[in-house]
């Protein structure tokens, strides 16, 4: 087989056919064999000149498939290397072989990948050539397409493609001053594509040519002037002869979308022109595709998957005109008819089951009322916006004015129904029925579900201002169906309440009253009347995701949030865990919403709420799981924390932590906490939960915690070296494999759950001082001899984020703590995980935070540590450039942009500034370019702008006192040295660059150093460039007019303007 590797042998096609049949269907051996020749064939320079002889005479399509690869790598790497008689031989060759298949029926009809793959050669060809060297391609290209049908659509399919590899597909294929000159190219020669195009609409009936054609003005329908279209007759073509037809209704139909995305400027002419067409679609469509009468939601599934795609693209269609010309259409009166007809053909169609098409049909719906809603607040009437923003205004006001939201009345109120029929699940709604029938508790995984229900409830809230009353009575008379079963269905009831808890906040505070508690007394009513166990927990369900939702009515009204809660507290009895999940979850969020009224003493009540919680805590959470449990304190905790008499919130931390305390000491007053026999599963994991729920209360109180913590922390200590010596014991007895036992995996949760505690206090104390004292000194021996004496798998990563922790909070005024962890953690790291680049990648992660970490706030150690151990700090970071976890290399790349601003404001150590810079500058600058020039790195890109951009900035600002140069005989400046330094860096690593490419890149970075836009596409264009051998030296986009501009982000001011826009969850407090 290797005979075919022999440049100096006969070139053996059959036997070649025979490795690529090997490699294709061998196996094992022979198959591996056939892959490495395979390798070998195509990594020679040398090897395109066989695959005209391959193109010619194999019989195999696999091996013309790697004939075309090899031919395609030469055009896109080598073409500027060979001599032009060659080029013109392989262009010859490519177009030959094309017009050979298209002559042939058969072949043209069999192979139509292979032609494809030819045909996307000769674009790289074109895109290489044309114009400069290949002027004539495009008269050359459309007189051969009169041979021809199957030339002819070949033809066009090849101007198709060319199309999009210059207008989409370029950014990593050429660089920008080459796409500009094959736009400009392609500009100037469109009136020959548009009028080869025009004239096979014109005179064929094939509908095979007229979808090429269309498909291929399609794609150049954004670079050619306007009038093209408007000046001719191709809108009626498409509107009254190609979308009534069904072979050409889908391209009719995109081509007409894309026409109504286009800038008219105002030009009434084409704007009727365009209007002209929908109505005549509109009349095709009301009396041939979609009946008055028809209900799309029950016929949809009939159709087959092409009708199914025509709906698709004509609800894009429809949604795309709304969207751009609806606004002048309600200017002009005349259009009235023609606007409700469209908004009631788009309502059916919202009905359509199937995600996609209803994401776009809502997208719309969104826009349009928030436009009709923007129209209300541009009235010219004192506080109007004020009053929007305490609630829906009466709509009888709005009768007052001439609006257009008038004309759409019925539209919206068919919205509203629409929309709370298919209102989407909540994250916070646990409880869900599945395919079965089964009530399951389910977890929101589904990013799609989020993003339609935000839209949805965004929707719903514009809704609501537009007509308060009318979203009311819909969602009180869907209610009063279910509450008397004419209507009973869970999915209706499940989407009505989702529905209703959407709109919190919207309407002023009265009416929300009046309103929430009609709601509640029917939930409640429906509860107590609806019989079945699962019925009950979706009824359950609703009411705890309801009420959870209008915290501010519950805030207002203490009888109500006594009621609520005694409900919940009720919910965390069911049988269903799901139920429990809601019940705990919506308590919390009560308790960071009215906290305040937990901890008053109400009328009629003789201690405040939270006190006859705690002190009933042990039968409400009985029957919760340990999680749930943790949620329930957590609660708690909420509102232990506001508290502003420092006595009573202590009293109350007390009362709440009394019966985990209890358990604590009886645990941790017996002997024998360092013996195998004291600990079995039971007893791990009550220990663990009762350190999870100090947890979880210390992250609500913080530094008001102490006094807690000071109760157990000796003991935690003292766990904490008990189980090390056991697992050590256990270790050194039976080996790593005894780590997986879940008797060791339970004790090393509660060592981690341990850190977890002294992390969450650390991390928000003020007291820095008492913290250590009293916490981290006695604790770090423990921590890091445990860490350096266990084995790699015996180690816990999250002692890594509790030194990252710990150094964040006191590294600046406590630098040696920092110290002495750094020395403990980072070689002991360093070593468990620069073996390879995949292992342990929890710790990777964790231990480049914590480097990051003492990057930032205890910079200053750096300067304590031996040049040995600095060197081996910056070589990790070099290295995490290199990991294939993103995450990691995002930390390190950011932690070098760190230590090089720190060097950049260090003052008082010149010495050490001076060895960073003239040791590790330059090789900052080699790894980057390492990186960036490797596609498994693409995705940091922007990163290494950002790094390289602050690196020359260093030098060019003159910011670099210390001379980069090791030659002290020569006096050479930085940025000269720095230039030096790169050409020869590039010269050496990039032999396909020439040295006026290279001095001109170099140029280009620097004179664009403080314009961060230019500066990253020049970095593109260097990455295209170095792909390629004899590139255009001067490919780089130089000109200031091309220069990109940042546009201004405007904010949306909605989200704080319109009540109900906001979750109740994402509104700041006031009240405490």
């Amino acid at each position: 087989m290797e005979s075919i590797l022999d440049s100096n042998k006969d070139f053996d096609i059959q036997l070649f056919d025979r490795v690529v049949e090997a490699f294709y269907k061998g196996h094992g051996k022979e198959q591996n064999d056939a892959q490495t020749i395979l390798t070998k064939f195509q990594a020679d320079n040398n090897s395109w000149q066989r695959t005209d002889q391959i193109l010619q005479y194999s019989e195999n399509i696999q091996s013309k498939f790697i004939a075309l690869s090899i031919l395609d790598n030469l055009i896109v790497s080598r073409w500027n290397m060979l001599p032009n008689d060659q080029k013109i031989n392989i262009r010859t060759f490519i177009v030959g072989m094309i017009l050979s298949v298209c002559n042939d029926d058969s072949l043209f009809n069999s192979n139509r990948e292979l032609i494809n793959k030819a045909n996307l050669v000769l674009v790289q060809i074109i895109k290489k050539d044309w114009p400069a060297r290949w002027s004539n391609f495009l008269p050359e290209l459309i007189d051969s397409s009169k041979y021809s049908e199957n030339i002819c659509q070949n033809n066009l399919e090849i101007l198709k493609v060319l199309a999009e590899e210059i207008f989409e597909y370029s950014s990593e294929k050429l660089t920008q001053a080459k796409v500009i000159k094959l736009k400009v190219s392609m500009t100037s020669e469109f009136p020959l594509i548009y009028e080869f195009c025009h004239d096979i609409l014109a005179n064929t009936d094939s509908s095979r040519l007229i979808n090429s054609s269309l498909n291929t003005l399609l794609c150049y329908i954004n670079c050619f002037p306007i009038n093209y279209i408007f000046d001719s007759n191709i809108l009626d073509l498409l509107s009254l002869q190609y979308f009534p037809e069904p072979e050409t209704r889908l391209v009719a139909l995109k081509f007409l979308t894309e026409v109504s995305m286009l800038n008219l400027n105002g030009n009434k002419t084409y704007l009727e022109k365009i209007i002209k067409s929908i109505e005549n679609v509109m009349n095709i469509t009301a009396s041939n595709l979609i009946q008055p009468d028809c209900d799309l939601s029950v016929i949809y599934n009939e159709f087959n998957i092409s009708d199914q795609r025509f709906f698709r693209n004509f609800t894009i269609y429809l949604t795309t005109f709304l969207q751009n010309y609806r606004e002048f259409c309600d200017e002009n009166r005349s259009f009235d008819d023609l606007m409700i007809a469209l908004h009631i053909c788009l309502m059916k169609l919202s009905y359509i089951n199937e995600k996609e098409n209803f994401k776009i049909v809502l997208d719309y719906w969104h826009n349009f009322v928030a436009d009709l809603y923007h129209e209300i607040q541009r009235l010219p009437i004192f506080d109007l916006a004020t009053a929007a923003s305490s609630g829906a205004v009466n709509p009888s006001f709005y009768k007052n004015f001439p609006l257009t939201k008038h004309r759409y009345d019925d539209i919206c109120s068919q919205l509203r129904v629409l929309i709370v029929e298919k209102m989407a699940r909540p994250e916070e709604v646990f409880i869900v029925e599945n395919d079965e029938g089964v009530i399951i508790r389910e977890y929101m995984k589904d990013s799609d579900i989020i993003q339609t229900y935000n839209t949805e409830r965004s929707t719903l809230v514009y809704l609501t201002h537009l007509d308060v009353r009318d979203t009311e009575k819909i969602m009180l008379d869907k209610l009063l169906k279910q509450v008397d079963q004419s209507e009973w269905s869970r999915q209706t009831l499940n989407t009505l309440c989702w529905a209703i808890g959407s709109i919190s906040g919207t309407m002023v505070i009265d009416e929300e009253r009046d309103f929430i508690i009609s709601i509640i007394k029917y939930l409640l009513e429906l509860h107590d009347k609806i019989e079945g166990g699962d019925n009950k927990r979706i009824v359950s369900s609703n009411i705890m995701y309801v009420v959870g939702q209008y915290p501010r009515f519950l805030k207002s009204h203490w009888s109500f949030l006594k009621t609520i809660i005694d409900k919940l507290f009720e919910f965390m009895h069911d049988k269903n865990s799901g139920v429990r999940d809601m019940a705990c979850d919506t308590f919390i969020k009560i308790s960071q919403k009215c906290k305040g009224s937990f901890l008053t003493t109400q009328p009629y009540q003789s201690d405040p709420l939270i006190e006859t919680i705690i002190s009933d805590i042990i039968n409400i959470t009985c029957d919760l799981e340990p999680q749930q449990v943790l949620i329930f304190y957590h609660a708690c905790g909420i509102i232990v924390a506001v508290q502003g008499k420092q006595a009573t919130r202590r009293q109350l931390l007390s009362n709440l932590l009394e019966l985990p305390n209890t358990t604590w000491s009886l645990i941790t007053k017996k002997h024998g906490l360092n013996t195998n026999e004291f600990w079995d599963m039971e007893k791990i994991k009550i220990v663990a939960n009762i350190i999870r729920i100090n947890t979880v209360v210390c992250s609500e109180l913080h530094t008001s915690f102490c006094t807690q913590l000071i109760h157990i922390y000796p003991y935690l200590l003292k766990i904490y070296d008990s189980i090390t010596a056991i697992i050590s014991e256990k270790i050194s007895t039976n080996g790593d494999s005894v780590i997986k036992t879940p008797f060791l995996r339970g004790l090393r949760t509660i060592k981690k759950e341990i850190l977890k505690l002294v992390l969450s206090y650390v991390s928000e104390a003020t007291n820095l001082n008492d913290v250590v004292e009293d916490l981290i000194d006695p604790l770090l021996p423990l921590v890091l001899r445990n860490y350096i004496d266990s084995t790699p798998n015996a180690r816990d990563y999250e002692v890594l984020s509790c030194m990252a922790g710990i150094v964040k909070r006191i590294g600046h005024e406590n630098p040696k703590i920092s110290l002495i962890i750094f020395r403990n953690i980072f070689e002991t790291t360093l070593d468990m995980i620069n073996k390879e680049l995949v292992e342990y990648p929890e710790y990777r992660i964790e231990f480049y935070k914590f480097l990051h970490s003492v990057t930032a706030v205890a910079f200053s150690i750096f300067a304590e540590l031996p040049a040995f151990e600095f060197n081996l700090f910056m070589n990790s970071i070099f290295w995490s450039f290199k990991h294939k976890i993103l995450e990691v290399e995002l930390e390190g790349l950011q932690i070098t942009i760190e230590l090089l601003h720190n060097f950049e404001n260090m003052e008082g150590n010149e010495q050490f500034k001076s060895y960073f810079y003239r040791t590790y500058y330059c090789t900052i600058l080699s790894e980057v370019f390492y990186v960036i020039t490797n596609l498994e790195h693409k995705s940091s890109f922007s990163k290494h702008c950002i790094l390289l951009m602050k690196l020359f900035k260093l030098v060019e600002n003159n910011l670099i006192k210390v001379s980069l140069s090791d030659d002290n005989l020569t006096i050479i400046s930085n940025q000269e040295y720095v230039h030096n330094f790169l050409r020869n860096l590039f010269t050496n690593n990039f032999p396909q660059l020439s040295q006026k490419q290279i001095e001109l890149f170099l140029s280009a970075l620097i004179k664009n150093v403080n314009e961060h836009i230019r500066f990253k596409g020049i970095l593109r264009d260097f990455l295209v460039q170095i792909k390629e051998y004899g590139g255009d030296p001067v490919d780089f986009l130089l000109e200031e007019d091309n220069e990109e501009t940042n546009q201004n982000l405007l904010l949306n001011a909605d989200m704080f303007l319109i009540a109900g826009m906001q979750r109740p969850y994402e509104i700041d407090d006031v009240e405490m």
